[in-house]
């Protein structure tokens, strides 16, 4: 017997696991995908044709679905007034016992109970392994998503300068406490600011330049928008209070942020300095 579903053919032996054809062993006569035009019945699944009245129960097992039947139908119904011969059921409420012995189909035959404990067993090994194939799926995706998006810490430090054309200032950063890369440069653009790669002159390029980084797409994107908002967020900072906006309506120009921002990164410059020579005292 596998022990994993196997998806369901013609001439398959199976077990029904569930609905109210619950225990009975038939055998696949058809199969009606879903969407095509034998499909019939308003499962979600394909349809599977199973005729329950292939092989012969036992007389107590006989009596005991004329029982089952005669109530779910409110009349007596004998076993052969029971439409069993063709009957359309969902793929997951059938297990393939095509592998098993003689014997054992002999046995869910002849005893319910025997049938269940089986159905039982086998339902509950499928679930077990289905989870542990599903928490396999989700580990991969997840380490793949780690693995694709490393995590990384990035200081900057924002260099504004009084604009030069469309130059606007440097910036540095430091990943992970570990490699600094210079002087990254902020520009006006036509509608919002960008940045650009570090770069030094090459007399052999078209631009007169050359980039002397480089980060792929995936994280440049990080790096550029992390720079612009520790930028934007500088010039925000350095507004003096008296010429922030009255309205909402009003706003310093760029060149004034960057001379309020010039004027503080000095001082502050400055004031690191004789902090450090008077420690030195």
């Amino acid at each position: 017997m596998k022990k994993k579903t196997a998806t369901l053919e013609k001439g398959d032996i199976v077990l029904a696991t569930d609905g109210d054809y619950r225990l009975l062993v038939g055998r696949v006569e058809d199969i009606a995908p879903l969407g095509s035009t034998k499909h019939q019945s308003g499962n979600s699944t394909d349809d599977i044709y199973v005729n329950f009245k292939t092989y012969e129960y036992s007389e107590e097992r006989s009596g005991q679905i004329e029982e089952e039947f005669s109530a779910l139908y409110g009349e007596s119904k004998s076993f052969d007034d029971i439409p069993l011969d063709m009957v359309i059921m969902p793929p997951n409420h059938l297990l393939r016992i095509s592998e098993c012995s003689a014997e054992t189909i002999r046995n869910m035959l002849e005893d319910k109970e025997y049938a269940s404990v089986f159905a039982e067993r086998h339902t509950a090994q499928i679930d077990r392994e289905t989870k542990t194939h599903a928490m396999a799926r989700a580990s991969d995706v997840a380490s793949k998503e780690t693995s694709a998006k490393p995590e990384y810490r990035l200081a900057i430090d924002i260099r504004p300068i009084e604009p030069k054309g469309k130059l606007l200032g440097f910036a540095n950063v430091t990943v992970n406490e570990l490699i600094t890369i210079n002087d990254f440069k902020i520009v006006q653009g036509e509608t919002d600011l960008i940045v650009c790669m570090p770069s030094k002159a090459d007399s052999y390029s078209k631009t007169g330049y050359r980039n002397t980084v480089f980060i792929n797409s995936e994280h440049r994107q990080t790096f550029c928008q992390k720079i612009l908002d520790e930028y934007r967020g500088l010039m925000e900072k350095s507004q003096p209070e008296k010429a922030k906006p009255k309205t909402s309506g009003e706003k310093l120009s760029i060149a004034d942020q960057l001379k309020a921002a010039q004027k503080e990164y000095s001082g502050q410059k400055a004031q690191g300095y004789h902090e450090r020579a008077n420690g030195r005292r």
